[in-house]
């Protein structure tokens, strides 16, 4: 996996949605997605 970039590169987060952290909807399979994303991000 390649860790440079160029100006052409574009990194789009979809559908972050707060609903999934409804309880009634059962433990989540990813519980760090949110931290995750912010790392990406921040990149």
């Amino acid at each position: 996996m390649s860790n440079s970039r160029d100006d052409n590169t574009a990194l789009v987060l979809i559908d972050v949605q707060q609903g999934l952290a409804d309880p009634s909807l059962g433990k989540r399979n990813n519980p760090d997605a949110e931290a995750n994303m912010a790392r990406l991000l921040a990149a």
